[in-house]
């Protein structure tokens, strides 16, 4: 059923276009963007299910990471393109789910490079980087091209996460953290006595 529901989201999306709705109408609804959930959704049920179709794809992936490469394509495309919204969303998908696949064991190139510390430095800001990514591609694309908004805002994005991660959110860690440490007394609120009682 998830995958008849990924298909079915991203036709939603592919008839909206169709019907000649305009790009920022299909990009911010949830309705024609819940195929990347439902996508994951699909994924982490394969996992668990494990079906041997599952196993094949993943010993052809030597052929299926060069789909990884098509998403670079995407920043051939202007901002408000519905290009982006017929297909571009749907390789980036299929992109990341391949990615994903590929490093369910823990071998391989895919593996190591995904592995490799300043990787995993970048993964614990990603989180970061997305909340960023959106005042600054919003007021740099007003002046730049695609292909200068793409990398510029992925460098200022990962400047900002960074400075937030390690001085807010350590922070925010830190306080959460001391409140926790074993052997230390919960705070006793005041029990309040029934008058006459």
């Amino acid at each position: 059923p998830l995958l008849a529901l990924w298909l079915l989201s991203t036709l939603w999306r592919v008839f909206w276009v169709a019907q000649g709705q305009q790009f920022y109408e299909i990009f911010f609804r949830f309705d024609t963007r819940a195929s990347g959930l439902l996508a994951g959704a699909l994924l982490a049920a394969l996992m668990q299910e494990k079906p041997r179709w599952i196993e094949r794809l993943q010993s052809l992936r030597a052929y299926t990471m060069w789909l990884v490469l098509a998403v670079p394509l995407i920043m051939e495309l202007e901002w408000d393109n519905q290009h982006a919204m017929l297909w571009g969303i749907s390789v980036v998908e299929c992109a990341a789910i391949v990615v994903l696949l590929a490093v369910q064991k823990p071998a391989g190139l895919v593996y190591e490079m995904l592995t490799a510390p300043p990787l995993i430095r970048l993964g614990k800001l990603s989180y970061g980087i997305y909340l960023w990514h959106y005042p600054v591609v919003r007021y740099l694309r007003a002046d730049y091209s695609w292909p200068v908004t793409v990398l510029a805002g992925l460098a200022i994005s990962t400047a900002l996460s960074a400075l937030s991660f390690y001085t807010v959110e350590r922070w925010a860690l830190r306080r959460r953290d001391a409140g926790a440490q074993p052997g230390r007394q919960p705070r006793r609120e005041p029990v309040l006595r029934e008058a006459g009682g």
